[in-house]
């Protein structure tokens, strides 16, 4: 049983590429077959197959656009409940 005082703890989980648009707006590790330094940032949407990731960098914002093929493993940032 978990406190009601204390919060979820989050931590980045495996999870189907398919059931990523449930997890929109989630902080995400992605995982492309041609890299194995994973892209991280916020999914900010899914379209014709593309899977956009917004980077926070030192000078302002990025998103990077991914095809579904290209991507070997997702972890999104969540609880395990």
């Amino acid at each position: 049983a978990q406190d009601s005082g204390t919060p979820p703890k989050l931590r980045y989980i495996e999870t189907d590429v398919s059931r990523l648009e449930g997890f929109l707006l989630h902080r995400v590790r992605i995982y492309t077959l041609d890299n194995d330094k994973p892209k991280q940032g916020v999914l900010t949407s899914i379209r014709n197959q593309t899977v956009h990731v917004e980077q926070l960098l030192h000078n302002g914002k990025m998103t990077v656009h991914l095809h579904r093929d290209r991507i070997a493993r997702v972890e999104v940032l969540r609880s395990d409940e």
